[in-house]
């Protein structure tokens, strides 16, 4: 006796579940494709910010280990000393030797001013430089860039023989003695005469940032 196999096809209740292990697969993938996407945008993030910060650290400890015991005579304002800080604590400046210029002759050719301010209001580290220590005008100050966003404070310290660390990068004893003035110094001058022994042994500088915590970086000067 021969048995015959009837093939009914699906049931609707087949048909249904698995419809359902297909619905519940795709939006595993989804989620699973979700996910991936934003790990994706996060690392990107985190690059981008890592490799900002690395360029912010790399600029500023460049400037610190190119700092030049020579004082600064800004146009229509007192002289400065090589390395000095606002009193709000949001500006710092130092002289430094820069890359020698295109047909440069002294040694006060390749100085130039370098300025870090922190705007408190957004949080933003900027940087601009004079092309010399003599400016007779402005033209001489390049625009201000940024450097580095996510700064919430700018802190300096400097190191004194006798004194150890101090808040700020001028030794208060010498705060009040008497600046020399352009005539005195001889603005066009040879830059010995510029020169400025009053600079700490060591200088600390902090950057309080939002993501990262606190970045101290510290510089022998002596």
């Amino acid at each position: 006796m021969t048995c015959q196999r009837h093939d009914t096809g699906m049931t609707l209740i087949e048909l249904v579940v698995a419809m359902a292990i297909f619905a519940l697969v795709a939006v595993m993938g989804l989620q699973g494709l979700s996910g991936m996407l934003h790990i994706r945008d996060r690392l990107t993030e985190l690059d981008d910010n890592t490799s900002e910060l690395s360029r912010a650290v790399a600029l500023l400890r460049n400037d610190l280990t190119a700092i030049m015991p020579m004082r600064f005579f800004p146009p229509d304002s007192p002289s400065a000393d090589a390395v000095g800080q606002s009193a709000d604590g949001h500006l710092f400046s130092l002289s430094i030797s820069g890359q020698p210029a295109l047909g440069a002759q002294r040694l006060s050719d390749h100085l130039h001013r370098a300025e870090w301010r922190l705007d408190p209001d957004e949080n933003t580290l900027f940087r601009r430089v004079w092309t010399t220590l003599t400016p007779a005008d402005t033209q001489a100050l390049h625009p201000e860039n940024p450097v580095l966003t996510g700064i919430e404070d700018l802190r300096i310290r400097s190191y004194w023989s006798g004194l150890g660390w101090i808040d700020g990068p001028t030794n208060p004893i010498l705060q009040d003695r008497p600046a020399p003035s352009p005539e005195d110094d001889d603005r066009v001058g040879p830059p010995s005469e510029n020169y400025s022994d009053f600079i700490p042994l060591a200088i600390e500088v902090t950057l309080v940032t939002a993501t990262w915590g606190d970045i101290t970086l510290i510089e022998t000067l002596k």
